[in-house]
């Protein structure tokens, strides 16, 4: 996909991540009375995704089409005024490909095309099979105020106190008008690290939440926001125990890593679900990145871009730590454990960059995807290879500690020196 297809790109959760209209190669470009339009994937299963998108003016319908193969013969889903549609019965753990055109007049303008992926029948991590919500502790209800009875409803079975294996899922509606967006958070159990996932579309919405850091209480909130004060507002909240011993922290998808979306699921088999040695799947996805995003100077020049996995994938550029939430999430979609290092470089005195450690052979090895991308001629986005390197993938620590102590000293939590590990 070329990053100058994409005209916006927005931030949300594991679900409802969305993208801009825009022509497909060759074709004329719309009038600039069109607004874009814009694809949200609500819910994805082992046999379903369920689609919904925005409105454009002057489109008198839309046409949702799919095929089995990249290449193969699309066939119609889905052709009217709608705005949304499900599609049921598909195959597990299996990648499909889809296209979303509005009509105007007699001519069409798509999307890309997008590969999904359909979750497996049941999750595992690290070898490990989990099995989501298990029961309610208790009759007493959710936590809930003021806020919540005029915006938001929470329709899944949780209660305010429940047990689960890993995840469970919240699902519900949204039609808050006075607040942008819906997120809900979860503080682990030693209360070091919260997480958020956010959630633009409105009407109904279905969030996985993951419990990464083992077992204990974990404090759940869903809150409107963020109002002018820049203050996020609690509409309920609940308590989930966690059954499941294990620290999937560096294996589980988070708001930043969406692992388990089902375009990243669906890139990072084609990419590398046939390779058997981790340390190849690791360098096949490294070569990916470098070739198809670019360093965006933009951002460093104080533009304001969303730098989570899915919108780096959409927009085809990043800086140090979209780069390192895009590797993350193409490795942990195959299993792979893949951590997200902040620390310093360039000279700084404060944490100014970001880089991964992935886990094969029964130990952590560096890769730092952002500096095997350099800027050549003034830019970064070669998508033949030119500029791709390696000299910081599975870079030794002594090598990585005293190149960057020489030019630019790193600091590096994980190798105990010091410095700042992300949790992400």
């Amino acid at each position: 996909m070329r990053k100058t297809q994409i005209i916006a790109v927005f931030i949300t959760a594991l679900m409802g991540i969305y993208v801009s209209c825009a022509p497909v190669p060759g074709e004329p470009a719309p009038a600039a009375s069109i607004n874009p339009f814009q694809l949200y994937i609500l819910s994805c299963s082992s046999n379903m995704i369920g689609f919904s998108w925005t409105s454009t003016n002057g489109a008198t319908g839309y046409i949702l089409s799919y095929s089995t193969s990249s290449n193969g013969t699309f066939s119609e889903l889905y052709s009217g005024s709608g705005l949304s549609y499900s599609q049921y019965g598909l195959s597990p753990d299996t990648t499909y490909y889809y296209k979303l055109s509005a009509s105007f007049g007699g001519t069409e303008y798509s999307l890309p095309m997008y590969a999904m992926r359909t979750m497996p029948v049941q999750m595992t991590f690290g070898g490990v099979t989990v099995n989501g919500f298990i029961s309610n502790l208790t009759a007493g209800q959710m936590k809930t105020y003021s806020i919540y009875a005029k915006n938001v409803k929470i329709t899944s079975g949780t209660v305010s106190n429940f047990v689960a294996d890993s995840y469970f899922t919240i699902t519900g509606t949204n039609y808050s008008v006075d607040y942008p967006r819906l997120a809900i958070s979860i503080q682990s159990p030693d209360l070091s690290n919260t997480m958020w996932y956010y959630i633009d579309s409105k009407g109904y919405f279905e969030q996985k939440i993951f419990m990464r850091y083992g077992a204990g209480t974990y404090t759940v909130k869903v809150l409107n926001g963020p109002h002018p004060d820049g203050y996020w507002y609690v509409a309920a909240v609940m308590w989930a125990v966690n059954s499941r011993t294990n620290d999937f922290r560096y294996l589980m998808p988070s708001g930043m890593v969406q692992s388990l979306d089902p375009r990243i699921r669906a890139l990072a088999f084609q990419l590398a679900g046939a390779v058997s040695v981790i340390s190849n799947k690791a360098r096949i996805i490294h070569d990916y990145i470098v070739k198809s995003i670019y360093y965006d100077l933009e951002v460093l020049n104080g533009v304001d871009k969303p730098m989570d996995a899915v919108s780096c994938y959409l927009r085809g550029s990043a800086v140090c730590a979209g780069y390192s939430f895009y590797y993350a999430a193409l490795l942990r979609a195959l299993d792979i454990p893949a951590m997200y290092v902040r620390g310093m470089a360039g000279g700084s005195t404060t944490i100014n960059h970001a880089w991964n450690e992935v886990y094969w052979g029964g130990s952590w090895h560096i890769v730092d995807t952002t500096w095997d991308d350099p800027l050549i001629n003034g830019h970064s986005d070669y998508p033949d290879g030119y500029n791709l390197r390696w000299k910081y993938f599975d870079i030794p620590e002594v090598l990585f500690h005293d190149d960057h102590t020489n030019e630019s000293p790193v600091a590096y939590y994980s190798l105990d020196i010091p410095g700042e590990e992300g949790e992400y």
